[in-house]
């Protein structure tokens, strides 16, 4: 990526002013050593810089660290989204299910409703919101046994903030702050860089930042800074890809790939037991980093290391209920799907992706299941399948401004790389069967009567050899010579093999 010369004057700046910072701040502590307003607001060394000596030796849980090659899975938890009123205001909030712990289950379902309630009942909401308020709670994070959610709550048609709550699915206990990180990370730096660069962010520009900027910039991050230190930074919410912290209607994002020495995240909470009732529409060996669609059946598998299959089924219309047949059929067609994807699992150097919509409609005044298949699949020697190929679908999949965008990373390869199709299968809810095309029908009818044409005349010519035979066998009877034909009997195989196979 080639930094324009206003990114690259900003990013020169950035460091300049955090050090300039870090050296006052230390000076401040040094001379007001019982302010608690002028505690240190930012660790003494980046993170780059960090010696041994320097960092707390009391607990080592290093063993939670992750490395760029590291995989996660995502949960057996599944959820809806409920919209109703709560204290008369309109409320969207998910409810979890599929744990084997009921109690667990439901703990985590009022925990949530819990806190949007008492936000509504704070001070702050009651003095500041009008009739437009309304809020929105959803689930951001649903792996390693834990699951974030996201509360954005709209006060008035000028001002809204985010709120977040994030549980471990073991026993239901609110996952803290401090939690994410390894007990030796230094979350200050961590946080005041992390800040710095998400109040930049508000005043940056295609021109750059403007030096006017600056003491808006430092003030908030100082702010900011200060009620982190007092313990009044505590709503957050966090993806696979990022942490948020929530603050006076202020969001600080921390890439967890800039820290990834220091995250916890995917391994602290992971429990010793199995927690839920099933897995099988769960994504697993995703690569850590990388967040995963939301989806109704996630098929995501690496099944080795030159061998991808990145397969979703989602539907566009959230609105849209699943009856039990539908639900049925879904499951039916998904292990079709299965089946079929057994002949990819063969092939190396691919990367096979196949996002498919879920839709209603109607045909010859029948309803019907919709499924629009969009198959996508990139091909390459084996040797190559890293830089050609899956090296560059992660880099896309990593980068946090593509996070919520529901469609295969596989679109950032050339696209003289790429093979697609577009197939609609459709399915009876009624009858719960695959509706054929009318032409395909016709087809097979048509196939139907050739092959009884065929059977009537191959019969027709069967009986005009048995009677010439007849006839040559009685003039040979009249021979004075005998002799003796000897006649093959054709053999029929009526057996063949039916396979489904996916070509490339």
């Amino acid at each position: 990526m080639i930094l324009s010369k206003s990114t690259k004057i900003f990013l020169i700046v950035f460091s300049a002013v955090l050090f300039i910072i870090t050296i006052i701040t230390i000076v401040y502590t040094n001379l007001n050593k019982d302010s608690d307003e002028l505690q240190v607001i930012i660790e003494d060394v980046p993170k780059s810089v960090i010696e041994p000596s320097e960092i707390s030796t009391t607990q080592d849980d290093s063993i939670y660290v992750i490395s760029l090659e590291d995989t996660y899975d995502n949960n057996g938890v599944t959820y809806e989204y409920k919209n109703e009123p709560i204290k008369e205001i309109n409320v969207t909030y998910p409810v979890i299910d599929g744990l084997k712990d009921t109690s667990v289950e439901e703990s985590i379902n009022n925990q949530i409703k819990d806190r949007i309630t008492k936000i509504f009942e704070s001070n702050n909401f009651k003095n500041n919101s009008d009739s437009s308020a309304y809020a929105n709670a959803s689930v951001v994070a649903n792996f390693s046994d834990v699951i974030s959610v996201k509360i954005f709550v709209k006060f008035n048609e000028n001002f809204s903030k985010n709120y977040g709550v994030s549980f471990k699915l073991e026993d239901g206990s609110r996952i803290k702050l401090d939690e994410l990180f390894i007990t030796n990370a230094p979350r200050k730096n961590i946080i005041s860089m992390s800040a710095y660069r998400s109040f930049a962010i508000n005043y940056y520009t295609q021109e750059g930042l403007s030096n006017e900027f600056y003491s808006n910039i430092e003030a908030n991050l100082l702010n900011f800074m200060i009620d982190y230190n007092n313990d009044k930074v505590t709503e957050f919410s966090f993806t696979p890809m990022n942490i948020e912290l929530y603050r006076e209607g202020k969001t600080v994002s921390i890439n967890m790939g800039d820290w990834l020495d220091y995250i916890a995240i995917y391994r602290r909470f992971l429990a010793d037991k199995d927690l839920y009732e099933n897995i099988d529409n769960v994504a697993k060996n995703v690569p850590v980093l990388v967040k995963r669609p939301d989806s109704i059946i996630d098929l995501y598998e690496k099944v080795n290391d030159t061998c991808i299959i990145d397969v979703i089924l989602y539907c566009d219309d959230a609105n849209i209920d699943f009856s039990e047949k539908e639900i049925n059929i879904i499951e039916n067609y998904k292990n079709d799907l299965i089946e079929r994807l057994k002949n990819i699992k063969t092939e190396k150097g691919i990367y096979y992706s196949n996002y498919i919509n879920i839709s209603r409609g109607k045909e010859n005044d029948e309803d019907i299941l919709i499924f629009t298949e969009n198959e996508k699949y990139a091909t390459t020697n084996e040797e190559e399948f890293y830089d050609n190929i899956y090296n560059k679908i992660l880099l896309a999949q990593r980068d946090v401004v593509n996070e919520n965008k529901r469609e295969s990373a596989i679109t950032v390869l050339d696209k003289n790389l790429i093979g697609e199709s577009t197939v609609e299968k459709k399915y009876s809810i009624n009858t719960m069967q695959e509706v054929k095309e009318v032409e395909e029908q016709e087809e097979n009818d048509m196939s139907e009567d050739v092959s009884q044409e065929d059977l009537q005349n191959d019969s027709e010519q069967e009986n005009v050899r048995e009677q010439e035979d007849l006839v040559d066998e009685n003039q040979d009877i009249g021979n004075t010579t005998n002799t003796t034909n000897t006649v093959e009997t054709p053999s029929t195989n009526t057996s063949g093999n039916i396979t489904t196979q996916v070509f490339f």
